[in-house]
């Protein structure tokens, strides 16, 4: 996908499994994934949409949302605004959710995942152990895996039952 501009209104939309490198793709359109897109490069600046699976096959930093399945893998990140977020999570990498809001998707898998800001969500939306160096709010659910981190918080609103290790303060 060497050199290929995407113009305001404009979208490549993607039927089969494809390899995008993300830093030569341009312009303002929109990607709509309706295979499985294999993500190389850095810095992903345009919204992906569809019934595909989006899947990060490098370090990848989201600027914008990615409204569909996502996995990542294995010894690979994925840097995304919560707001941002907007599909439903494999992760068997490191998943760094950055910004305030709340969690409303299922992450699964084996990774880490890293809150940086403010995060609310469920317990049960949590499928690996928590680096928690922002304020995670439990609004309900079971902790199932490990929390821990240096500088953060986790407040607990709800009815919340703990079957893991938390590890900061409460």
């Amino acid at each position: 996908q060497q050199g290929l501009t995407l113009n305001d209104g404009g979208a490549l939309i993607n039927q089969a499994a494809a390899i995008m490198t993300l830093n030569e793709i341009t312009g303002n359109g929109a990607l709509i994934n309706n295979g499985d897109v294999y993500f190389n490069g850095v810095t992903l600046n345009h919204s992906v949409t569809g019934s595909g699976t989006f899947v990060v096959n490098n370090d990848v930093v989201s600027n914008a949302n990615i409204a569909q399945s996502i996995n990542i893998n294995t010894d690979k990140s994925l840097t995304i605004d919560i707001l941002k977020l907007q599909g439903n999570v494999t992760n068997n990498g490191r998943l760094v959710i950055t910004g305030d809001g709340e969690l409303v998707n299922q992450i699964s898998g084996i990774g880490v995942i890293n809150i940086t800001n403010a995060v609310s969500s469920n317990a049960n939306n949590f499928g690996g152990s928590i680096v928690n160096d922002g304020m995670l709010q439990l609004t309900a659910g079971t902790v199932s895996h490990d929390i821990s981190g240096q500088d953060g918080t986790v407040n607990i609103t709800g009815a919340v039952q703990n079957n893991a290790s938390i590890s900061q303060k409460v």
